[in-house]
């Protein structure tokens, strides 16, 4: 069951509240990705939530500038996993995490005990998981014919923070 819709400047300040990042950030990226087709475009009730359009936001306020946003969103969505079990995509992976995060399938993962870590100069992804019963797992994404050289800089997001997200704006 999803929640009821809201004012699209309330997913704006949900967002922003919750990943504490200024609000223009949020508004602008989501205009963005709006007027480039990533992001369902309907004012001013906003259209209900659902975890594909919440794991392409969350990665679109990954980029560097919100102008960038839809770029970021797609090059790393289409990463293919290289290491570790999981979904075969970036995309398919988030879109997992967020639909178990708020409560839509059932699952075994420990929210409190993950990461998720995005590479923005390079696009790279790692999503650290613990499950209840102790496990842990590292699922790596990044493209193969890239080179592994430099520095990167890297946007952490705890699973927690993902699971308020999901809860706030998708869950009961």
């Amino acid at each position: 069951m999803t929640k009821a819709r809201v004012l699209a400047r309330d997913q704006i300040r949900i967002v922003a509240d919750v990943l504490n990042v200024p609000s223009p950030l949020v508004r602008q990226t989501m205009q963005r990705m709006k007027t480039d087709g990533r992001l369902p475009a309907t004012r001013p009730i906003a259209t209900d939530v659902t975890p594909a359009s919440l794991a392409r936001l969350v990665l679109g306020l990954c980029a560097p500038i919100p102008s960038k946003s839809t770029e970021t969103e797609t090059s790393l969505g289409n990463l293919p996993r290289v290491g570790g079990d999981g979904a075969e995509t970036v995309a398919l992976e988030l879109e997992n995490l967020i639909s178990e995060a708020a409560g839509i399938v059932d699952g075994e993962i420990d929210f409190w005990l993950g990461d998720l870590l995005v590479g923005v100069s390079q696009p790279v992804v790692g999503v650290s998981i613990t499950t209840f019963d102790g496990s842990s797992t590292f699922r790596s994404y990044r493209t193969l014919s890239e080179r592994d050289e430099g520095m990167r800089h890297f946007v952490r997001l705890p699973l927690q923070t993902l699971r308020m997200l999901a809860l706030e704006l998708i869950g009961d």
